[in-house]
Order: structure tokens, then sequence, then C-alpha cells
């Protein structure tokens, strides 16, 4: 049983090959919106038991229905019908038609309807069907399920191969080359219906057929004929992928030229040719090098992964990496026989091949599939995968790629004829289509363009037309008093709340200046990407230095350690009817403080600005040198221990930074100055530059 169905898969194989080769020779394409039929009549549904086999041998004019517009597969089925389609599904109606004025040589012959005439003369002639044992044929007698396998297994050219007492031996047959499959029961004596038939010849029209030759000696030999399905108009491309689809043509695996369809085409699983785009199918190709059925077939299971977006920082083990050419993220990994793999955030592979993988991006087809030289320009580091695998290498890829990434919307037009999304950017906007089709969602929820609001955070995938694929929307905004904005970070004070540190994008949409009123819209990782709107303060901001808070926003008074004072403790008072604050923050509570007028006499401490962190990833800070009025500090690499010298910021210009004014501390929060620094201590700085000027805050974390 396994060697026969292997030989069959074999056999298919060939099949959509050599149909595949025929896909070459063009074919004119009609100019017309093909007229789809998903059932020929009216009693069957898609529901129906064997709808999908009575559709498919209507479509090939292998069977038809009752004056009516019915099928009846119910109904029992005669001998004189099974001959019709048996020679039918054989191609064998031009026989048919030269035999149809001779009556049958049965003894009942003039008793066979003269309809039958041909198609009793043509299947008797080629074996397929016979009569009993008293010569006669019995035209109208029903046909049982043993004697309907007998048949097909004749028409296939097994009939060599039977052995054993009848029925069993045809049953056993039947089931061997998959005759039975889609059969909801059989019984040899049962008579059976005309729905169970029309999944019998379905069947056989899926298999592979023998015929019978002889050779030099005059010995028969039977041999499997790879012709691929056995209907009169034509060949079929089976598990054939459809890469085009246009009202009237279909282009299948990326072949050109396409291939046009019959004005009334018989489609199974889809509900119009376009919708048939990026579906497996079998597809019949008749005489006139037209497609008139298309059947969708099971879907592949499908894998969502994320390319790579620089989560794996190294090839697999036995792969070697190959990277994009602007930012070093592998992308692509090679194994020992140079076959090319995708390499997702998760760690795992998929293998793809120029032959076999097929490719959209943001649903562009891409005729020259995915080969290495181009595959930079259409996939990118984070990009969403989906891809279905065949013999262990992925022969659909679909990628979703964000032309836009954490954009802004400044317009949308939802009632308009062509419904549009406008998007800001760092520089400039950007206009988008928005089709029934385009996925739209907002925080996780599906959500329609009408949905969508002036700074909402958005991700777009785009075709090359700009009609958006997918929008992926994120409303999250944060207001208060900004605190600090420095480098790629912004703090702001929420009216009632704690201080939040939000890194910035760097593409962020806006300015913001310490002191504002400020309303920060935020995408789904809680990072600033737009300022939504900003309001000076009436108040002028003067910053004293670095210093630690001794007391709470509770206190009628503050006690404030200054950097200018050099570790002067002074105190300041302020009236709670001023709504004035001291908080207490950040690592080593650290501050800038800032006061509300311009006397100096600081008759109350309004806000506090917090200082931010300089700590690179990859550097310790450390002492070069120390005096009683200045230190000079370096990066140094935490690994080779090697003076870091790629700095070009003004916190460390050449990696050496000298400071003359600030706050030092020891890692218990007590004011030491720069004499309690020695050269070799690893430190902790906290930096705000405010109209040019930085202020520091040190803390020594070896002491």
């Amino acid at each position: 049983m396994k060697a026969r169905n292997k030989r069959y898969a074999a056999i298919l194989s060939v099949v959509t090959v050599l149909a595949l080769a025929l896909s070459l020779v063009a074919v004119p394409v009609p100019s017309f919106a093909a007229t789809v039929v998903t059932s020929p009549f009216s009693d069957v549904t898609s529901s129906t038991s064997y709808s999908t086999a009575i559709a498919f041998l209507a479509s090939q004019g292998v069977v038809s229905g009752y004056p009516d517009g019915t099928f009846k597969p119910g109904n029992t089925i005669t001998r004189a019908e099974m001959a019709k389609i048996l020679v039918e599904l054989a191609g064998k109606d031009s026989v048919a038609q030269a035999l149809a004025n001779l009556t049958p040589t049965f003894k009942d012959g003039a008793q066979i309807p003269s309809w039958a005439w041909g198609y009793v003369n043509a299947a008797s002639g080629a074996g397929y069907i016979k009569g009993y044992p008293d010569g006669t044929f019995k035209a109208n007698a029903p046909v049982t399920d043993a004697e309907a396998f007998a048949m097909f297994i004749r028409l296939l050219g097994d009939d060599w191969t039977v052995s054993g007492p009848w029925p069993t031996n045809y049953l056993i047959a039947a089931a061997s080359v998959g005759l039975t499959s889609g059969l909801s029961s059989f019984s040899a004596n049962v008579p059976a219906t005309r729905g169970e038939i029309a999944q019998l010849g379905y069947n056989a029209a899926l298999s592979a057929q023998y015929t019978t030759t002889s050779n030099q000696n005059g010995v028969a030999v039977n041999q499997l004929n790879a012709g691929g399905l056995y209907t009169k108009n034509g060949s079929a491309i089976t598990n054939a992928k459809v890469t085009q689809a246009g009202t009237d043509s279909l282009t299948l695996n990326n072949t050109p030229p396409p291939y046009g369809v019959e004005s009334k085409l018989t489609v199974i699983g889809a509900s119009s040719v376009p919708a048939l785009l990026n579906d497996t199918v079998t597809a019949v190709v008749d005489s006139n090098g037209l497609i008139n059925y298309v059947e969708v077939g099971a879907a592949a299971a499908t894998t969502t992964k994320t390319l790579n977006d620089g989560t794996q920082t190294a090839a697999p083990a036995g792969f070697t990496a190959a990277y994009t050419t602007s930012d070093n993220v592998i992308t692509a990994v090679y194994d020992a026989n140079n076959n090319t793999y995708l390499l997702f955030s998760d760690g795992s592979t998929v293998q793809f091949t120029d032959s076999s993988t097929n490719v959209t991006v943001n649903s562009d087809v891409h005729q020259d599939k995915l080969t290495w030289s181009n595959f930079t320009a259409w996939l990118q580091p984070g990009d969403t995968v989906d891809y279905t695998v065949s013999g262990g290498v992925a022969d659909q890829v679909n990628v979703t790629h964000y032309d836009v990434t954490d954009g802004v919307v400044t317009a949308t037009a939802p009632a308009a004829s062509t419904p549009t999304i406008t998007v800001g950017l760092t520089v400039g906007q950007d206009t988008y289509k928005v089709t029934s089709s385009t996925s739209i969602t907002l925080n996780g929820q599906a959500a329609s363009l009408s949905q969508l609001q002036k700074y909402d955070v958005v991700s777009i995938a785009a075709d090359a037309n700009k009609n958006a694929i997918s929008i992926v929307a994120t409303r999250n905004t944060v207001t208060g008093t900004v605190l600090s904005q420095f480098g790629s970070t912004v703090v702001i004070q929420p009216s009632g709340g704690s201080p939040q540190t939000l890194p910035m994008i760097s593409t962020f949409y806006g300015t913001v200046t310490v002191g504002q009123s400020a309303t920060i819209a935020l995408d789904g990782q809680q990072n600033a990407v737009a300022v939504v709107s900003a309001q000076p303060t009436n108040q002028v901001v003067r910053y004293l230095g670095a210093g630690k808070a001794y007391s709470s926003a509770a206190s009628s008074s503050v006690d404030a350690l200054f950097a200018d004072n050099q570790g002067t403790t002074t105190t300041y008072t302020y009236s709670a009817s001023a709504n004035t604050t001291v908080s207490t923050y950040g690592a080593g509570n650290f501050f800038v403080f800032a006061t509300q007028g311009t006397s100096q006499g600081f008759t109350y401490v309004a806000s506090a600005t917090y200082l931010a962190p300089v700590q690179p990833s990859s550097d310790n800070i450390v002492v070069a040198s120390a005096s009683s009025s200045s230190v000079t500090l370096e990066a140094v690499d935490k690994d080779t221990g090697a003076v870091d010298t790629s700095y070009s910021d003004n916190a460390f210009l050449n990696g050496y930074l000298t400071i003359s004014a600030a706050a030092v501390y020891n890692k218990n929060g007590k004011y030491v100055g720069f004499a309690g620094l020695q050269a070799g201590d690893t430190v902790s700085v906290y930096a705000a530059k405010v109209s040019g000027t930085w202020y520091f805050a040190i803390q020594d974390q070896s002491r």
C-alpha cells in the first residue's frame, strides 16, 4: 500500500512539472470578467455531500443535471449513465459520437436508450464496462458500489493487478489506489448514488492511469501514463500557487504569461477570481488553453514570525551569518552547503530558494522570487513574515514591512471617495490610501479609520501605490511639566504623580523645553514619540546646581546641598499655598533645583529637575585624576580596560571630561567634594544641560 501511494505521489509531481511546462506557451487573455460558478446545480451547495466532486465533473461536461436544474445526488445511477461518465472521463467522447448510430451488440441492445448507444459501445469496447453472463447489458439497472469500483479500476488500467474472489478483489483494489477517498460509506451490493459516483469519478481523475502496449516480441506491457487528469478537455496543474489574480486571468507559481479563464469558470473555495490570490489550487486547462475549473486546496500551515531585529546577535550553530547592508543585523544565514535561510528573532530559521520560494512584500508580488541579490531591498530587520513550507523549504513568504514606524496621525479622511490617512514624520508628512482590505487596529483591537484621531501613533505597511495594507495605531499620552530633556531622554512630572523618565525615539516628532506643560504621545513600549501640545510657563527657571533634598514636600522648609556652595547646606522656605513641591527621586536623589522669580532670596523652591544618569552600557566611568577643585573622568571599556575615545557628545569629548563645578558624594550620599575622589575610582555621573551649560553630580561607587 505504501509503495503504491508513493508511486502516485511521484506521478502527480511529474504531472505538475509537465503542466507547468505547458504554461510557458503564450495564451491570449480574454478581456472580460469571468462569470464565477460555485455550484452548477440548484440542489447542490458547499454543505452538500460530494459537492466539490459534482462541481468538478460538471465543469468538464462529465455529468449533467435534470431539466429542472437539479442534480439529485441521492438518486441511483443507471448503467447507461455510467457508460457516459466513463467515456467522458477517458476523453473518448469523439469515439462515442462515431459509434452513436450503431445498436450495441448485447442481446438487449435494442432496449438500450438511443442517446446512450455511442457511450455503451465506446465503454464496452474499451473494456470499462462489461455485460452479464447471459449476454445482456441491462442499461436501466442501477450500478452497485462493487460494480462501480470495478469500472473505475478498468478505466485506470489497473485491472491487471486485481486478483482474488469477487467483489472483495475490487474493493481492495479501489481502496489501494485512493478511489474510496471521501466516500462516507460503501457496500458491495448496495446501489451507488449519483453523488458517490461523482466522488469516484473525481478520485479517478486525480489518479494515474495504466496503458497497455506491446513490446517488440508482442508481449503486452502495462505502464503508467503520466498524462495528468483524464478529462475530455485538457490537462491539470496541481498544487499551484496563484501569484497574480485579475478578473479574467491567473498567474500560477510566478510563471508568465498568465492564463486566461473561460467566460464561465467554476471556482471551488473562493467567490471570485481575484480572491484566489496566494491560494494553492488545482486548475484545469482546457483545449483552448484557458482555465475552466479552479479548486482551492487545503491551506498549508502558516507560521508567523519576526525577522531578526537584532535580538539574535550571532548565527546559530552550524550557520554562517549574512548581514543587511545598513545596520549589520543578521537577517539571513548560510549552512555548510551554502543554502540560505531566513533568521528570526527567536533564533529559528527557514530555508528559501530562488527556484521554489514565492514572495510578496506588502501584497506586491515579486516575479523574480527571493534571491540574495534582492533580499536586502525587500526585507528589513523586524519585518513580520508569514510563511508556508513544502518539502522543508519555504514555498510562500508573505512579508509585512512597515514603511512608516511610529508616525503621528495628522489628518484622516474616512468619508472621502478615496479614504486616506496622513502621517506626520520627522521631516514632512505622507498620505496613504485606505481600502476595504486595510487591516486597522487601535491599542490591539480592530478599528476603523474614523476611530483614529490626530496624534495617534501609527505604524503603516503599504504597497507600491501607497495603498495601506496594515495600520497599527496606539493611543497613549502623558501630560505634565517637562523637568528635563537630556540626550534621548525626557523627564515629565504628571500632576499628582511621580516623575516619568521616557526614552525618546530617534525620529521624535516636535520639540520640548524644560518648564513647559506638555502632552506627549507614547508608543506601545512607552517611548516618547511626539509632542501633542506644549504650553510655556510664566516661571523663570534658574538652575543653581546639584543638590540633595533632606525633607519632604510636607515640610515648611527644605534643606538643599548645592554645588556652588561646595557642600554648604542652605535652608529655603516656601509657602504651601504657592503649590510648591520638592520631590525625592532618581538614583542618589540628585537634583538641579529650579526656582520661581528672579530674586536671589529664593523665597521658595518651586520644582525639582532630575539629572539624567550618564552611564554608557559598554563602559565604566573612572576617575583619571582629582584635586580639590576639579576632577578628570574617562570612559573605560568594561571588557578590555581600554579608554573609549569614541564619544563625540559634550559629556565625554574624546573620552575625557574635566569637571570644575559639581556636587560630589560617596555612595552613602555624604558630600565629599573633589578631594574625596581618588584616581581609579568608578563613579556614576548625573547631568543636565541647560542653555548650553552642563550641571553635574558625581557619586563615588568605590567608597
